[in-house]
């Protein structure tokens, strides 16, 4: 019985102790990614101002910039894996599975169509059952660097101005969902977050929403 209580006292020790050195190990990483993609998002949106709110600590932050042109705002989220949890970590493999960002880009006009390039087996649930109005949008699907994607939209025209952007990205693969949406009057963007592609798909996503503004949005 000694034995056992003594075990269970050296393994307590050990678990403390490792889960200190990732907290601390762990924190470092996600505060620099966090400065990181701040920095670079600024850097490819070119506010003219800007607010950020935290999410969790250490695990990411929302952000609002405020735009100039047929762009009006940006809405950011960027969602780390909790590096400095050590028990809770491995779930998080399996739950979260990846450090994730969120952008919206809000136009200042109406978008008057719906377009999505959603990767296969990216909604748990299934494409059917996470896009509202999916039985009135055409249907497609297309296999990009060896992944397929479902396509959906009212119009083609729109559909294959977001398709040609996908696969025009140095890691198309890293985009998960892209869609030009009217009932939110933007532009959305799902990807996981790289630091090699991170700042490219920012920038590369305001250029695309600029760029759609004469044909899908109306002033």
């Amino acid at each position: 019985m000694v034995d056992i209580f003594t075990d269970i006292i050296v393994i307590s020790i050990v678990l403390a102790g490792l889960s200190m050195f990732q907290f601390f190990k762990g924190r470092k990483i996600n505060l620099n990614l966090m400065y990181f993609s701040m920095k670079k998002a600024e850097e490819a949106l070119h506010p003219v101002d800007k607010n950020y709110t935290l999410v969790g600590i250490y695990t990411g932050y929302s952000a609002k910039y405020i735009l100039r042109g047929s762009v009006e705002e940006a809405e950011l989220v960027v969602l780390l894996m909790p590096r400095q949890a050590l028990l809770y970590y491995p779930i998080a493999l399996i739950t979260s599975r990846f450090d994730r960002f969120y952008l919206r880009l809000v136009y200042r006009g109406r978008v008057g169509v719906e377009a999505h390039v959603i990767k296969s087996g990216y909604y748990r649930l299934g494409v059917k059952r996470t896009i509202r109005g999916y039985e009135r949008m055409g249907k497609e699907e297309v296999v990009i660097d060896g992944v397929k994607y479902h396509v959906l939209y009212t119009s083609k025209d729109a559909a294959l101005k977001l398709l040609d952007w996908v696969k025009r990205q140095s890691k198309p693969t890293l985009i998960n969902h892209v869609a030009l949406v009217p009932v939110n009057n933007s532009l959305y963007l799902a990807a996981k977050f790289d630091v090699d592609h991170y700042k490219g798909l920012v920038e590369s996503a305001y250029y695309l929403a600029r760029s759609l503004t004469d044909r899908f949005v109306e002033t």
